[in-house]
């Protein structure tokens, strides 16, 4: 998870921010006026494509088309939960902007 401004604002010869903005290590934070932007970037949880042959210990062949769209292992499942949870915990007071998906294929 990411927030704020992560571009880096000029500073004085004593490491002092110039302007208004605050510096933490050379990172500016946001001012105080500024709304902070939540990013989350999830990915899929564990699948049956993720897991490697019990015998051989190889991934599968990912070109297999039989793995598109593969079901989540419970590992998987538990942790598309969890994601899932925090994203509801954290997102109850702010406003959803914009949700960004990948394509399956």
């Amino acid at each position: 998870v990411l927030a704020g401004n992560m571009e880096k604002e000029p500073t004085n010869t004593a490491g002092k921010t110039k302007g208004t903005g605050r510096s933490h290590h050379g990172i500016s934070l946001p001012r105080k006026r500024e709304k902070r932007k939540l990013i989350y970037m999830i990915r899929h949880g564990v699948a049956v494509h993720n897991i490697p042959d019990a015998a051989t210990g190889k991934l599968p062949d990912q070109a297999d088309v039989r793995l598109t769209d593969t079901p989540l292992v419970p590992y998987g499942e538990q942790q598309a939960q969890l994601a899932g949870k925090k994203v509801r915990h954290d997102l109850k007071q702010r406003r959803i902007d914009m949700v960004v998906s990948s394509p399956l294929t």
